[in-house]
């Protein structure tokens, strides 16, 4: 026996208006929407009900695992809170980012360190959630040997979409490279100097390696595949997203 579920006394935002009235559920499917109102029904009191919101990129995951430097949580933890906290601003669908770089600086299965591991351990968890919850992959276009980690990413069946997201030191992301030089020198706990030499390092490998065409020419048909800016200062933060 299919349920039936009657939302009534709702302001019910369509596609081109608002109509005072009520939707009918039955089982998981739509199957009226009109102005009639009925006495039988759960009275949203002029609630107002919109379609369910789509969030195509979000960097929340990360704040729920790690909300402070010194802080983290278990990713089972994490997803459970997002998943409360998406539904109750009205998020249906969360496409959550996994970053995938040769640089990894953050624990193993964590958003700064193994991304293809946070992408593996997330999809395991997505049944037990209540929204529909998707993986956005930020690739960075400077690493190789990049086939195996393209092979693994279309065994998992969670991804959503997939941007480059060009990362190397002075170009978009970061542009002010002293900065960052100063920044990973406090992190890693070393002089600027040597940080300044990890960094020319760090520049000089990326700087022979493009995997675009290759990342294309595997996924291209199978996930949507767009791209990414992102411009980042010491103390203020200022994003362009496509």
């Amino acid at each position: 026996v299919t349920m039936k579920t009657v939302l009534t006394n709702a302001r019910i935002v369509l596609p081109d208006t608002e109509i005072h009235g009520s939707v009918v559920l039955e089982g998981d499917r739509i199957s009226d929407v009109s102005s009639r109102l009925y006495q039988d029904g759960i009275d949203l009191q002029g609630a107002i009900l919109t379609p369910g919101v789509i969030d195509i990129h979000t960097d929340y995951l990360e704040r729920e695992i790690s909300p402070r430097p010194s802080a983290r949580f278990p990713l089972e933890m994490a997803l459970h809170i997002m998943d409360m906290r998406a539904l109750s601003c009205g998020l249906t669908t969360v496409a959550s980012a996994a970053r995938i770089s040769g640089e990894r600086d953050g624990p193993a299965g964590t958003w700064r360190g193994d991304g293809l591991q946070l992408a593996r351990n997330f999809e395991e968890l997505i049944p037990h959630l209540r929204a529909n919850h998707l993986i956005h992959v930020r690739w960075s276009p400077n690493f190789e040997p990049a086939d195996q980690v393209l092979e693994d990413l279309l065994q998992l069946k969670a991804i959503g979409n997939i941007v480059f997201n060009d990362d190397m030191p002075g170009q978009r992301q970061f542009r002010d490279v002293e900065a960052l030089i100063r920044q990973h020198a406090l992190h890693q706990q070393v002089s600027v100097e040597q940080a300044r030499l990890r960094m020319e390092e760090r520049i000089e490998r990326a700087r022979g390696i493009n995997n675009r065409l290759k990342v294309k020419a595997c996924l291209e048909g199978r996930l949507p595949i767009g791209s990414r800016s992102e411009e980042r200062r010491v103390g203020k933060e200022c994003r362009s997203r496509w």
